[in-house]
């Protein structure tokens, strides 16, 4: 028998968390989630802190042993992206591009099949999964950084010392959610180091330089069931009950070491083990495997783990039964696989099991945004920065120089919306449209009417939408709106990009700028710096397409 706990981690600090496996390079990549080893090494670490570790050692070792913590938001956890799950990469391609210029990615949605077919073969884009309303798969990428570092003691021999590295690191304010599990005798070692509130911690490498500051806590009390755990944790659809039948559909939700009768690692776990579980004869029927190399570092013994052959998170194994089993049985083979850990290391979080778990056939295009970050935190931080640009002097001198800085990926991101816009086919009241038929010397035209603002065009195509819009307003009504006349339609369809990140941020110190111009207004400001971007990439181009004039 086990006791399970929940436990909560915030990284206050980048995590380094090294996946390379080697110490030789100072580019080690970093993982993107916290392996249970690192969290059981904190763990007996404070038992020492305490002088609680010596009295139970041998327990302690052998008899407790935590998952890995993967990221969790929204109440779910997300857990590594099964390998049997396809995609078809141009589809998912088209849907981003057309959900970038509506600026809602997250409603829409890529179809999946389950195994490798025609027209469905590539793997999924996203690193983790989880599903919020059963029928749409969500994921996750773990947000990552780099830090510049400087080591004045390394090289010393070298007359080119090499000094200059970076880390990769998990960036810091991610939520992270695992289930450390012991034997009852150790509950008491638990409790006293989870207590009721949040506590410092550090986990990683580089504690000294900048990383590893973590928060964590304990969810709920001590469980006896891991099925009650598995709510704690978030994982979805925890009241599904089996369905009668003969598949048995065994996903890795960690890396796994299992060996044969000959001590041989191997790429599936024996038949005879789940046999011995369920008390069916059971055969293996197809594998979607990802061999990966165990690794980790031990600081108390400063030595690195033996490297050997590991199924990776993410595997799926598919086994059949001779013969059909009802919904009850099947269910309680599936709690008996998943509340153990099986094969090596066990303690530092191997062998995590997932049994015939849910996965819907469509995937969502974008993450699902925390719902932590609310956007009215967000609508106050930049008007506070707003005011603050606007009554502080040497506020805005700053800012003044940061946005000059800002300029070249302004302008990159003015022309991502302009070529998004191009190819979109929604309808013209939500686009800016540049016709192909335009040929050079009109598009110098309306650039000089742009810069000039103080002529009135009277060639036909600039009260033509079809050549030249923005909403569904002509190139006349665009000079209009510059000029100072009231458009609804513009100003929306400025809004919609004003009020992304990238908006708010290239556009916080507007009002100063538009008092040395002659346009004024957020809103108008980016709606001229748009036409402008568009007439000159289009004036750039190689030659017309057209063959007629206008």
């Amino acid at each position: 028998m086990e006791c399970y706990l929940v436990i909560e981690i915030i990284n206050q600090e980048p995590l380094k968390i090294g996946a390379g496996g080697s110490k030789a390079s100072q580019r080690e990549p970093a993982k993107d989630y916290i392996p249970g080893s690192t969290i059981r090494g904190a763990w007996i670490g404070r038992l020492k802190q305490q002088g609680l570790f010596a009295s139970a050692w041998q327990d302690i070792l052998l008899k407790a042993a935590c998952h890995n913590a993967y990221p969790y938001r929204n109440g779910r956890l997300y857990l590594p992206a099964p390998q049997h799950l396809r995609l078809n990469k141009h589809d998912w391609r088209q849907q981003k591009v057309v959900c970038a210029h509506a600026l809602q990615s997250a409603a829409a949605v890529v179809p999946l099949a389950a195994g490798q077919t025609k027209e469905r073969k590539n793997t999924l884009p996203y690193r983790f999964l989880t599903t919020y309303d059963g029928k749409t798969l969500s994921g996750l990428h773990v947000a990552k950084e780099y830090r510049l570092h400087h080591n004045t003691g390394r090289n010393r021999d070298r007359e080119e010392r090499d000094n200059l590295f970076r880390y990769e690191a998990i960036a810091a304010g991610q939520v992270f959610r695992t289930v450390l599990r012991c034997d009852p005798a150790l509950v008491p070692l638990l409790m006293a180091v989870f207590p009721e509130e949040e506590t410092p911690v550090y986990l990683g490498g580089s504690k000294s330089s900048g990383y590893g500051l973590c928060r964590w806590k304990k969810i709920g009390n001590v469980l006896a069931c891991y099925q009650e755990a598995k709510v704690l944790l978030g994982l979805p659809d925890q009241d599904r009950r089996q369905a009668p039948g003969r598949d048995l559909w065994i996903t890795c939700l960690s890396d796994v070491l299992v060996r044969n009768c000959y001590g041989q690692p191997v790429n599936a776990i024996p038949e005879e083990y789940i046999e011995r579980i369920s008390g069916e004869p059971v055969s293996l029927e197809k594998r979607f495997i990802h061999t990966g190399i165990s690794e980790g570092y031990n600081a108390t013994w400063q030595a690195r783990y033996p490297k050997e052959t590991t199924l990776k998170a993410g595997s799926v194994l598919h086994y059949t039964f001779a013969g059909e089993l009802q919904g009850e049985q099947l269910q309680a083979i599936a709690d008996r696989l998943e509340s153990r850990l099986v094969g090596e290391r066990a303690q530092d979080g191997f062998g995590w099991l997932g049994v015939n778990l849910p996965y819907p056939d469509v995937l969502q295009i974008g993450e699902r945004p925390a719902e932590q970050e609310p956007e009215r935190m967000f609508e106050s931080n930049w008007r506070e920065l707003a005011a603050a640009i606007e009554g502080d002097e040497h506020v805005r001198d700053t800012w003044e120089l940061l946005a000059a800085g800002l300029a070249g990926a302004k302008n990159r991101w003015l022309q991502k919306i302009f070529l998004m816009d191009e190819l979109a086919q929604g309808p013209e009241s939500e686009r800016f449209i540049l016709a192909a038929q335009l040929k050079k010397h009109h598009l110098q035209n309306m650039k000089r009417w742009l810069n000039c603002r103080d002529l009135s065009p009277d060639r036909p195509y600039t009260r033509d939408n079809r050549q030249c819009s923005i909403a569904g307003c002509h190139f006349v009504a665009v000079l209009d709106y510059l000029n100072g006349a009231e458009n609804t339609q513009l100003a929306c369809y400025a809004q919609r990009y004003l009020q992304t990140a990238p908006g708010r941020l290239f556009y916080a110190g507007e009002k100063e700028q538009a008092e040395r111009t002659e346009v004024t207004g957020r809103e108008k400001r980016f709606i001229s710096q748009l036409l402008e971007m568009g007439l000159k990439i289009r004036i750039g181009r190689k030659a017309d397409v057209a063959k007629t004039d206008l």
